[in-house]
């Protein structure tokens, strides 16, 4: 037996959830590789490919800032950057700690906390928390996807860009 099955449903309502944050926040990070390698001069792709996350978001925005053509797209890359930086502190906290439980709280189905502890911070995150920040993650990663389409020439045939408000890019 597992231990997610040992300790009941709330610990597979994290496993879900932590899953959830960290496949949409990868594809968020994947679009910033993909407006380098795109929108950037081929001489930094490859030190790009290197750089740590925040780096490498402040050198893709850069990038988009410059092939936007219209205010409110460079508008939107604002929103949408900084929405990437503030769901990276989530992912950092999730993607490099270990989740502990109190186990009398998994018992009686409160929202559970996470507590993150590192030599070089502190942090906590609840599970409805997560959950949200999954939504904003999955949100993000629709406008990043519509970004790149609004960014890049037209072509014929090709989707439009369509943001998660409804506007087109």
């Amino acid at each position: 037996m597992s231990i997610a099955e040992h300790q009941g449903p709330p610990v597979l309502h994290w496993r879900n959830a932590i899953g959830d944050f960290i496949l949409a926040f990868g594809g968020c990070e994947y679009w910033t590789h993909a407006y380098i390698r795109k929108f950037g001069p081929q001489v930094i792709h490859e030190v790009a490919a290197k750089m740590e996350i925040t780096s490498r978001a402040a050198l893709a925005k850069a990038i988009v800032l410059d092939k936007a053509a219209s205010t409110e797209l460079k508008r939107r890359i604002e929103m949408i950057f900084k929405s990437f930086s503030s769901l990276t502190k989530c992912r950092n906290l999730v993607a490099h700690n270990v989740p502990s439980f109190m186990s009398q709280q998994i018992m009686v189905g409160v929202d559970l906390k996470m507590h993150i502890v590192s030599p070089q911070k502190k942090g906590s995150l609840t599970l409805k928390a997560l959950q949200q920040h999954v939504i904003q993650a999955e949100t993000l990663l629709h406008d990043m996807e519509a970004l790149y389409l609004a960014i890049r020439p037209p072509h014929p045939g090709k989707p439009k860009a369509v943001f998660s408000d409804g506007k087109s890019g």
